[in-house]
């Protein structure tokens, strides 16, 4: 049988700039021929967000956490829960405890969007870390015990019930409890739901007790200086609505340098930007990307502290963001570079402050919205401010600024400016006004959806579109 000749290296360039960067992913680990070309390719993401030990591209999600393997039948409820749902998220020292010492680690590349003023000094493992609560642990585990002993000293309990859908809900649940608490008749009349009653109530004490041997453990292991009782991996979990792929290694390496290799695996010593469309940033969070990445982004999807995005982010791009929706506190935000390069930028005040003409009069990005969270925040007189100075200064061509308003400013406004520029042209809710610099200044009133049913919008506009 005849093989297909294998692509050619510009064949396969063209083929590999055009797939789905996930299924890009899997080619880049499971066929080591094509990395190096994989690494010319310019890489293409729709929508990115990582936080920690986790990041998603597009609608796949790649996450790290540690899976416990007890031996069978051993494995505690909780356990099973955690392991179901990709493992646990912090680390484990060696004695099973939480270790939360990686978290706040820095490598080289990482994006810091942390919160100073929430952040946590690590070094205490704090009260559940401490051998006074033996004792409370210890007792709890004894009345689990106590209460399983009861329900088996009406006899065996039985490995498999058969369904019995004519059992009563109501007594079945009564019954349970009954045993749970410990509080059941040995003489009292037997009804039917009684062994399923006995049965449920064995299974839950169980576990619960398998769940309280687990957190005991970690106390006797470092006291007797024991080994733990099950095996720990590192798994990555990669889901998307079709499908879950699961993988395990060794519990070797930290949970923080776990996510940089796979980050660093499918972002790093690329040759070109990564180019994303949308970045969805997670507030508080390290996101543990490589180092040297450059990034080319459209949109930054959420709004965040300016000056935690100009400090952290503004070093990985390679170019202007499209889009900025971001939160402005003070006079001081519009000064940050990322801001003011975006192309367009949406900012909502947070109150008491409030952005002033002056601030608009110096923004140089090319569209611009001001969504007001007070209705009278400016005075027909301050728009009339702007529109004299984009008159008069030669705007550039192109650029577009709207203002949420209030319903009085929108039955006034374009009253007004044609009184105040008699060349002025008018049409069906819009204003234009000619300037020495071959355009017109369009001043406009749409009706809006969001915050603001209205919105003010001025326009820079060759002099042939203006009346349109």
């Amino acid at each position: 049988m005849n093989r297909s000749p294998p692509l050619s290296y510009e064949s396969l360039k063209s083929v590999l700039g055009q797939i789905d960067p996930n299924t890009r992913f899997r080619l880049f680990s499971r066929i080591p021929t094509i990395r190096p070309t994989d690494k010319v390719v310019p890489l293409r993401i729709q929508k990115l967000s990582a936080r920690n030990n986790k990041f998603k591209v597009n609608d796949t999600e790649y996450e790290v956490g540690i899976y416990k393997k007890y031996p069978p039948g051993m494995t505690p409820p909780r356990v099973k829960e955690v392991n179901n749902a990709g493992g646990l998220l912090c680390d484990l020292d060696q004695y099973g405890f939480d270790d939360d010492s990686g978290n706040n680690v820095l490598t080289p590349g990482d994006v810091d969007l942390r919160d100073e003023r929430l952040s946590v000094t690590i070094g205490d493992p704090g009260y559940y870390q401490r051998d006074e609560r033996i004792p409370d642990l210890e007792k709890k585990l004894e009345e689990s015990r106590r209460k399983i002993e009861f329900v088996e000293c009406f006899g065996p309990i039985p490995d498999v019930l058969e369904d019995d859908l004519d059992h009563d809900e109501f007594e079945l649940r009564k019954l349970v409890q009954e045993f749970l608490s410990a509080s059941r008749n040995d003489t009292s009349e037997r009804p039917p739901e009684f062994e399923r009653a006995r049965k449920l109530a064995h299974d839950e004490l169980s576990g619960d007790i398998k769940n309280q041997m687990a957190k005991l453990q970690p106390f006797y292991s470092r006291r007797d200086d024991a080994p733990v009782p099950y095996e720990s991996f590192i798994q990555l979990t990669v889901s998307s609505r079709r499908q879950e792929h699961i993988e395990r290694v060794q519990y070797n390496k930290k949970l923080h340098e776990s996510a940089k290799y796979i980050s660093t695996r499918f972002f790093g010593n690329r040759c070109h930007p990564v180019h994303i469309k949308l970045l969805n940033l997670c507030w508080n969070t390290i996101m543990r990307l490589p180092v040297g990445l450059r990034l080319k982004i459209e949109e930054i999807e959420r709004g965040m502290n300016i000056h935690l995005l100009q400090r952290s982010l503004t070093p990985l791009l390679d170019a202007p963001l499209k889009r900025l929706i971001t939160i402005v506190n003070n006079n001081e935000d519009f000064e940050c570079s990322i801001l003011q390069e975006a192309r367009y930028l949406e900012v909502f005040e947070s109150l008491p402050y409030e952005i002033l003409p002056p601030v608009v009069l110096n923004l140089q990005n090319l569209k611009f919205h001001k969504v007001s969270q007070i209705e009278n925040s400016w005075s027909v007189e301050d728009f009339l401010l702007v529109i004299k100075n984009w008159v008069e200064s030669g705007k550039k061509v192109g650029s577009c600024y709207s203002f949420g308003t209030s319903e009085h400013v929108k039955n006034i406004i374009l009253g007004k400016i044609t009184e105040e520029y008699k060349d002025a042209e008018t049409g069906d809710a819009f204003v234009s006004i000619p300037t020495i610099f071959n355009n017109q200044v369009k001043v406009s009133i749409e009706e809006h959806q969001g915050m603001n049913r209205w919105v003010l919008k001025f326009q820079v506009l060759p002099i042939e579109r203006a009346l349109q």
